[in-house]
């Protein structure tokens, strides 16, 4: 285990103090000689010829009259725990820069295509509304005339599960009142000028094959 530990035959060290042993940096620093200067238990981390660590704890054996007589010294090479926890350091920096990459491409991904985003509460927005797309629900968006309602419907719906579907917006605003009935619940045909006329579906019907946006 010496051998395996310093690098060394048992041979050459034997009968050799542990000051010489430190000068030729067979190990550094000598816990036996921090040992015997403190007269306490001492653990050191040594630093190996060949580049290893060996975590080294040194723990003195007493006479009676207080003097030490002994040095029992126990070593584990901890080289190979140093270099596991430089890999998971490694590991954890490569995850967050990953991890910062993708949200970087998801908010060009989201943000890129109609909207540009730089006020904190336009992220907040965009981020809401991206958990809203999410979910399987009906969305009621309020605001003054060109707040970008339209924009954020369609945002909605180019991230939901929906977004190869086609997208229909119905301005209400444009609609003249007479027709708006016939415009949400559709018309007969024949209702308006004579049987020629083609039938009309419902608008409300519409959600059941694709999405849309109310305009007010």
């Amino acid at each position: 285990m010496f051998e395996e530990n310093f690098g060394a035959k048992l041979s050459d060290v034997l009968g050799k103090s542990v000051d010489e042993l430190e000068k030729k940096r067979l190990f550094f620093p000598s816990v036996t000689r921090l040992v015997l200067e403190s007269k306490s238990s001492r653990t050191v981390i040594q630093s190996q010829r060949d580049g290893r660590k060996l975590l080294a704890t040194g723990t003195p054996a007493f006479y009676e009259d207080g003097s030490i007589f002994r040095v029992v010294v126990n070593t584990r090479d901890i080289t190979r725990l140093n270099n596991l926890k430089k890999q998971l350091e490694e590991a954890e920096l490569l995850k967050n820069r990953y991890r910062q990459e993708l949200i970087e491409l998801r908010q060009d991904a989201l943000w890129g295509r109609d909207i540009i985003a730089v006020s904190p509460a336009m992220k907040r927005l965009l981020e809401v509304a991206g958990r809203i797309a999410a979910a399987d629900s009906t969305v009621l968006l309020t605001g003054e005339s060109g707040s970008g309602k339209g924009m954020i419907a369609r945002y909605i719906h180019d991230n939901s599960l929906r977004r190869g579907k086609p997208f229909t917006v119905v301005n209400c605003g444009a609609i003249a009142e007479n027709l708006l009935e016939s415009e949400l619940f559709g018309y007969a045909g024949g209702a308006f000028t004579g049987p020629a006329e083609k039938v009309r579906s419902a608008s409300l019907n519409w959600p059941l094959r694709e999405p849309f946006s109310w305009m007010k």
